[in-house]
């Protein structure tokens, strides 16, 4: 049947039936118009009885059509039908929406939880379209599983605005009447209360435990005691529901669900940006070779509790437990625990007996203090629901024979040891709810803790000062040769690399520039998945020992690209142009890749960028222009290509073996028409290279842009035969286009 304004839409009512509500129902249709497929959501005529239905399809529609985010269902067209001509359909209403390919998180979770890898993907993803939804005014206020989309691409989608609000808007039933599903409400929303941003963080929040356990964090066998659930505000730790649940994802949740607004985070963008933290820790579990500057032996001693008179009127805890003692052992468990996960320190938690008592620890398994072992101490003051943590670090000095006094942070040593204080620092936190302080406290204290750990190892000795800086220089040299692009100079860019991690293992840039060849390894080797596997296995080493290396998300980045998991790729991309904006490559690679998706104005913007902090990288002259072209601004892409052709020029002039930049010359100049010359250049570069599958596939580029499509074939099978991956380019390049309807070229 034919539906809508001009009967634009098509479908069958009962074939295409993809849901239903008590007042609509949502077909898979046809736009007529635009030739494309749409979802179709109609009102249902008695709807019209309820103005609050009608009011919130209204929204719906008008709401979700503010925003242009590539995490938020689009709205194409709504209308409604008026006029005897639209016969029973006189006064129906219609959404035309973006026709989504995938299942909802809600069917998703009746068959398993996400794996912490595909949650954080999701929640990366959610928090991004809220940001853009708070940005826009709006508050959805129903943020459930059913309302979150995945795509079979992983792409997630926020939908359904039906009830969402503009700030400071009249709310579409009188205040006090919950408007929402309950089983991921916000307290301030069970109350009725005033919504604003931090309460779409809390459902966000209570969705994900929800995700990653396939357990409600506010469980209840009545409409009440989800209520009261949540307005107690205990959620049971994720760690205690999934076992090996990420400790600082469980951080991240549980502070989106907090009792307390002021407590969660400030903003959807704050949220977002925790979990690019979240990601960067989440690498470190598992890992064989945790951060190097973290090892020795720390021994942690127990706190002392104080606790300020109870005010007036107050109660006494009850009989046989001690909040506040139960808080500062839980503090020293989570400060182990955190640092044995994600140091190589030894953790030695110990009685305060055990300490001064050398036999004691001997009996324990523990040599007794040595030079250059760490210990933690502190002192945890209660006033009510304030807390304050005191704590101080000493570091062993050597013996001193006869020795046996105060040492200088307050402990008697038996082996004659001094004890150095090496800092202090003063916490504080205030929660109603125990759980909540102690998390806080804990997680101030262990990040603290690893920096300043850190910082005391920065300092190293002069020859190894000169062995990270010789390798350092061999790495940035290594870089070099690589983006010469021939399989001889990857080779050499290799050798480089490793010689660079012979003098100091920990350079995490000597990873990542290994990662990114091993890629390109893949690339010229028949497109060996081994070669990949171990290029994501050097960025992970990079980011182990630094977490804010950017070189090394960008050749993570490259490999997921080649593994065909793009959104992987382009997250990580942007990570890395986020820890340095002068990341050129990662400029480059995204680039490119929103060019071959057809988004040629962030491509532009992109290599543009590019272009100035790498004038000489003429790779993106060539993509610059492409994408130019194919935005119909050709003009503007003839000015780029003779920018490139004279700053190619230039370059091989100082440089006659940089291959990559005379390739691209080569592409360029065939480009803008200049054909006897780009073949001129083809022939130079393949007399220098003959045997390169990297040049070979290069060349039958620039022939296949020259018309010349026998010699193009003839190169990819040569450049085949050499090794070189040509699968990898062959359904995406576009500079192979007329040699499609070749039968040779489709046997390829």
């Amino acid at each position: 049947m034919k539906f809508g304004k001009d009967d634009r839409y098509e479908f069958d009512p009962k074939v295409d039936r993809l849901g239903e509500s008590p007042h609509s129902e949502v077909f898979r249709a046809r736009d007529l118009q635009l030739e494309r497929d749409v979802a179709l959501k109609v009102l249902r005529p008695n709807a019209e009885i309820d103005p609050a239905a009608v009011e919130r399809f209204t929204r719906e529609a008008k709401n979700t059509g503010m925003l242009t985010h590539p995490n938020v269902g689009m709205v194409y067209d709504f209308a409604t039908l008026r006029g005897e001509e639209f016969g029973h359909f006189d006064g129906a209403s219609y959404i035309a929406m973006e026709y989504l390919n995938g299942r909802s998180l809600s069917q998703v979770l009746q068959q398993r939880p996400l794996s912490y890898e595909e949650g954080l993907r999701v929640a990366e993803q959610l928090t991004d379209a809220l940001a853009a939804v708070h940005l826009a005014g709006l508050i959805h206020r129903d943020l459930k599983p059913a309302n979150v989309m995945l795509l079979e691409d992983g792409t997630a989608k926020l939908l359904d605005f039906g009830i969402s609000r503009v700030k400071g808007e009249l709310s579409l039933t009188q205040d006090g009447v919950l408007v929402g599903t309950v089983l991921y409400m916000s307290p301030e929303q069970v109350r009725g209360a005033e919504l604003g941003g931090r309460s779409d963080l809390f459902s966000l929040g209570a969705v994900l435990y929800h995700a990653l356990t396939q357990s409600l964090p506010f469980p209840g066998r009545t409409f009440p005691e989800v209520c009261m659930a949540i307005l107690d505000g205990r959620p049971t730790p994720p760690t205690q529901v999934r076992s090996g649940f990420p400790p600082a994802l469980e951080n991240f949740l549980l502070r989106c669900m907090s009792p307390d607004v002021e407590d969660r985070f400030p903003s959807a963008s704050a949220a977002h940006g925790a979990l690019l933290e979240v990601r960067n820790s989440m690498r470190l579990v598992g890992r064989s070779a945790p951060p190097e500057a973290l090892q020795g032996r720390l021994f942690l001693l127990p706190l002392t509790v104080t606790k300020k008179p109870i005010s007036e009127g107050g109660d006494a805890p009850a009989s046989g437990y001690d909040p506040a003692k139960g808080i500062a052992r839980g503090l020293i468990r989570d400060l182990e625990a955190n640092l044995t996960r994600s140091t190589k320190l030894e953790v030695v938690r110990l009685r305060a007996s055990d300490f001064a008592m050398s036999a004691t620890l001997s009996t324990k398994g523990f040599s007794a203090p040595r030079e250059g072992d760490l210990m933690v101490r502190g002192a945890l003051t209660m006033d009510g629901h304030d807390a304050t943590l005191d704590y101080e670090v000493g570091r062993r000095q050597p013996d001193r024979p006869g020795a046996n006094k105060p040492s200088e942070v307050g402990f008697r040593d038996p082996n004659g040891g001094s004890w150095t204080n090496l800092w202090n620092e003063q916490l504080d936190h205030q929660d109603e709810n125990d759980f909540g302080l102690q998390l806080h406290l804990s997680d101030a204290l262990a990040r603290t803790m690893r920096r300043r750990l850190a910082e005391l190892t920065k300092t190293a000795s002069p020859s190894k000062q000169r062995e990270t800086a010789q390798a350092r220089a061999i790495t940035l040299r290594s870089h070099e040769i690589l983006h010469k692009s021939t399989s001889r100079q990857l080779l050499r860019a290799i050798s480089g690399f490793r010689k660079a991690l012979d003098l100091d293992p920990t350079c995490a840039i000597a990873h990542a520039g290994l990662a990114e060849a091993l890629v390109y390894k893949y690339l010229m080797w028949d497109g060996n998945n081994s070669f990949l596997t171990d290029a994501q296995d050097e960025a992970n080493r990079a980011l182990d020992l630094d977490p804010n290396c950017s070189e090394a998300h960008t050749s993570l980045g490259f490999a997921y690209s080649m593994l065909g998991r793009g959104a992987d790729a382009r997250r990580e991309w942007r990570l890395a142009i986020q820890l340095d904006h002068n990341e050129w490559l990662a400029y480059r690679l995204l680039g490119a890749r929103y060019a071959r998706r057809g988004n040629f104005a962030e491509a532009i913007a992109l290599l543009n960028k590019v272009i100035d902090l790498k004038p000489d990288h003429l790779a993106a002259y060539d993509h610059l222009y492409s994408a130019l072209d194919k935005a119909d601004r050709y003009t503007d892409a003839l000015v780029i290509a003779d920018k490139g052709v004279q700053r190619a020029k230039v370059r091989l002039e100082q440089v006659p073996d940089d291959q990559d930049v005379r390739l691209h010359l080569a592409l360029l100049l065939a480009r803008r028409g200049s054909k006897q010359d780009a073949k001129e250049e083809a022939a130079r570069a393949k007399a220098m290279f003959p045997k390169d599958g990297y040049t070979l596939f290069h060349l039958a580029c620039v022939f296949s842009l020259c018309d010349e499509l026998d010699a193009a074939l003839g190169l990819l099978k040569e450049a085949q035969s050499r090794g070189y991956y040509i699968q990898s380019e062959l359904h995406s390049n576009s500079d192979l286009d007329p040699l499609r309807g070749n039968s040779e070229f489709q046997e390829l």
